[in-house]
Order: structure tokens, then C-alpha cells, then sequence
């Protein structure tokens, strides 16, 4: 993720979704682990054209990876703010 924006803290793990899309990142709560042994994963967000320009999309993921309905999502200005407003909506699920 960008550099500099130390302003705003990040609490879990970002990781880059897949290699070949740059501004695609998956976020891992350590600390919870799935059957699998890994990490959960807590959302997603990525760079997206919208009708009023660019923004970070993000999407929350759901603890034991169930659907809920009005799951939170959102856009936000930067990439941070984006991964900052998944692991805040991860913690009010």
C-alpha cells in the first residue's frame, strides 16, 4: 500500500490479492484462525473507476464467511482509508 499515510493506523495484515493487480489487497485477522489453519480473511478493497471518478471499493467479510444481509462496503479517496474502514467494520461484526 502507499507510503506516507502513517496518519492512519492499520491493526490487521494486508496483502496483495493477486500479483498481477497491483491495487488489489486482501486483509487476515492473525489472530483468528479458520479450519484451514489460516488467517481469517476480514474484507477486501481495491481501485475502482466510478461515474465520479476513481476511489478505493471495499467490502467487509463476515467472521465465519457467511452471508449477511446489509453487509458493509463502501468507497473511500485513498487505499488506507479503504483498509482502515474494512478492519473497522470487521471489528463492529
Amino acid at each position: 500500500m502507499e507510503n506516507g499515510k502513517a496518519a492512519i493506523e492499520l491493526k490487521y495484515k494486508w496483502r496483495k490479492t493477486w500479483p498481477e493487480h497491483p491495487d488489489d489487497y486482501v486483509g487476515y485477522d492473525p489472530n483468528c484462525i479458520g479450519a484451514d489453519g489460516k488467517p481469517e480473511v476480514i474484507g477486501r478493497f481495491y481501485i475502482s473507476h466510478l461515474p465520479e471518478g476513481m476511489g478505493w471499493r471495499w467490502f467487509s467479510q463476515w467472521r465465519p464467511l457467511e452471508f449477511k444481509s446489509g453487509m458493509p462496503s463502501g468507497v473511500e479517496r485513498t487505499e488506507r482509508e479503504a483498509a482502515k474502514a474494512v478492519e473497522e467494520a470487521y471489528e463492529y461484526l
